[in-house]
């Protein structure tokens, strides 16, 4: 927070006691999880860092400055890794709890307000179409459809080199940037019961831009064939035959005009 100015509230008090208990939930979720296998370990990891990138960037989308304290980050080298990710998952938890229970001190920004911070953010600059997507080469078919067709700019996170940057940083310069999200999922990743699941960035990535942008505007693009994901039922989506892409282009093209992004 700049100059102990406490933060106020972008959105009602309703709406952020939703989403941060949300939060919570998951991460008393992630705080259960067993791991007795590295593979285990490995992806509780992983999942924490994804549960506490959100976490950070969801902060931003609720507030006008975060009330998160400033130590989260990272987590930290240790040489007991599961103790170490169990001990930033209690201290998200704990702060998350802490926010939680003193919603009704925050200042509530008047709607008008709101409304002019949401406009604010989808100036010129901010315009531009994401495109999430697996290994699946499809993804091109639709920046072409969305640039040429549709005269539209999109983003992508591997437009620009990632090298230097974190992957926390070039997801938050997109988020910046999007007004619109498409999150191809295609199968792509086999489980042991035989079922194709989508690759965890694109899964990932339908979580924050859901978070940022709001539900109306994070569209996933469901392959048929591939499993749907937890939670995925929240999410607009459109379902398209295995490998043609194509067919879902009207439903793009209808939901974009329905958002107004185009005339």
């Amino acid at each position: 927070m700049k100059d102990n100015v406490p933060a106020r509230l972008l959105v009602s008090k309703a709406e952020a006691s939703e989403k941060i208990r949300s939060r919570i939930n998951i991460g008393k979720e992630l705080l259960e999880t067993q791991t007795s296998t590295i593979r285990e370990s490995y992806d509780l990891e992983r999942e924490t860092r994804k549960w506490t990138d959100y976490n950070k960037m969801l902060f931003e989308t609720l507030f006008d400055e975060s009330p998160l304290s400033s130590q989260h980050g990272s987590i930290p080298v240790s040489t007991n890794k599961i103790v170490t990710q169990r001990e930033n998952i209690a201290n998200w938890i704990n702060d998350l709890e802490s926010i939680y229970e003193q919603l009704e001190l925050y200042e509530e920004l008047p709607s008008n307000t709101q409304q002019t911070v949401s406009k604010n953010t989808m100036n010129n600059e901010n315009k531009k179409i994401f495109i999430g997507h697996g290994g699946s080469n499809i993804w091109l078919r639709l920046k072409d459809f969305i640039v040429d067709r549709l005269g539209l700019e999109y983003e992508e996170f591997n437009r620009i080199s990632p090298a230097g940057k974190t992957t926390s940083d070039r997801l938050e310069k997109m988020l910046e940037k999007s007004c619109m999200a498409f999150l191809i999922m295609t199968g792509e990743d086999e489980q042991t019961d035989g079922s194709l699941h989508a690759r965890e960035n694109v899964i990932h990535e339908a979580g924050l831009f859901q978070g940022k942008i709001g539900f109306k505007r994070a569209i996933v693009l469901l392959e048929e064939g591939c499993q749907e994901f937890s939670n995925i039922h929240g999410l607009g989506q459109i379902r398209f035959p295995q490998g043609n892409i194509r067919a879902a282009f009207e439903d793009i093209r209808e939901v974009l005009e329905r958002e107004s992004i185009l005339e």
